[in-house]
């Protein structure tokens, strides 16, 4: 036992199955235990580290993760309340951090994007998932799900000049009728993305969901084939012609190839609810996901284990368990996991004050 927390090591053997070091792809699989002592409350200011996990304090509740292609900097989504949160950049190096909303972002000279009828910029709104698309060297643009004042996809414009990021507000692309609550969204190529829509826990379509996708010449519409139990985290393959959603009420990762006429879907049953979807260096998914025991109608059980971190290989159609996470008082709930420099950095909600950083075992 090292610090405060007490930390088992077990990996499960297959034909003597070897621990392997991250950034060689996952060429081998692993599956680490990690085991914390339970209910043991760590205050804001005890951040140590051990051997195997470190941590990235004063972010809180980051529920989304996804690192900027060509920059060494991670975009984290705070969830602080219902109507209000923070986007933070993080120096994937030094693991500093700053506020990039809210602040000044409603920079009217900003060239506009998203939907014609994006009443205005606003001051605050809680930050849920996120995406992220480079337009030119030092250069992006930011997608992301918004509640609280209005329920929205908000658009920014994101900098890397003098080695500082800054985010200016530039549109946004409103809900369709009907929308209770986005989730998750995805870059297409042009100015198009991809969205789910999961309804909240005390609706009456808890159990539903929607794929919708959205362009500038046709608007919103359902992708066909769209309507599922449970839509939650959503990523584009790079060249964007399919999609990787997780359906989390059936506990499945779904594949839908935009380019096939009809659209075409695979259905791939892991066994565990996938919350949040990320790509890894290897070209492998990073599912992080929940065992909550739920039905089709969206009833789960309160609260969770833990966080599964699952590695899906689309070539293969495979996938593997990396590393089991469980609950803890200052971090209740994993839901995304992003590869930085050869780490794992997982973000979560419900009280979190703190990103997780499982460093590579040997």
């Amino acid at each position: 036992m090292s610090g405060l927390i007490g930390m088992n090591l077990h990996v499960r053997s297959a034909n003597a199955v070897r621990i392997f070091a991250w950034r060689h792809a996952l060429a081998n699989v692993l599956v680490l235990l990690v085991s914390l002592t339970p209910h043991l409350a760590m205050s804001g200011e005890a951040c140590e580290s051990t051997d195997q996990v470190q941590f990235i304090c004063g972010i809180q509740n980051a529920e989304d993760l996804i690192r900027v292609p060509g920059a060494k900097l991670v975009i984290a989504s705070g969830r602080e309340s219902a109507t209000a949160g923070t986007l933070y950049a993080i120096d994937s190096e030094t693991r500093t951090h700053i506020k990039l909303f809210p602040n000044d972002a409603a920079d009217r000279s900003v060239a506009r994007a998203g939907a014609a009828e994006c009443p205005g910029p606003i001051s605050q709104f809680q930050p849920h998932g996120i995406s992220v698309k480079q337009t030119a060297k030092d250069r992006y643009v930011l997608y992301v799900v918004g509640h609280g004042q209005r329920e929205a996809i908000e658009i920014f414009r994101l900098r890397l000049d003098d080695k500082r990021p800054s985010l200016q507000w530039a549109g946004c692309i409103p809900a369709p009728e009907g929308v209770e609550r986005f989730n998750a969204v995805t870059a297409l190529p042009g100015e198009a993305i991809a969205v789910t829509h999961l309804p909240p826990s005390d609706s009456p379509r808890r159990g539903s969901g929607e794929i919708w996708a959205w362009s500038e010449t046709d608007g919103w519409a359902i992708i066909p084939g769209g309507h599922i139990s449970g839509a939650n985290g959503i990523v584009a393959a790079p060249d964007g012609n399919s999609l990787y959603v997780s359906e989390y009420f059936s506990e499945s990762l779904l594949q839908i190839s935009l380019d096939a006429v009809p659209v075409e879907t695979k259905t791939y049953h892991v066994g565990y609810s996938i919350d949040n979807i990320r790509w890894a260096e290897s070209g492998q998914l990073l599912l992080t996901a929940h065992d909550r025991n739920c039905d089709t109608k969206g009833r789960c059980d309160k609260g969770a284990p833990g966080a599964q971190v699952i590695a899906f290989d689309p070539q293969t159609e495979s996938s593997s368990k990396l590393l089991f996470y469980p609950s803890q008082t200052f971090f209740p709930v994993g839901t995304v996991t992003e590869e930085v420099n050869g780490t794992l950095w997982m973000g979560g909600i419900r009280g979190t004050d703190r990103i997780v950083v499982f460093q590579e075992p040997y």
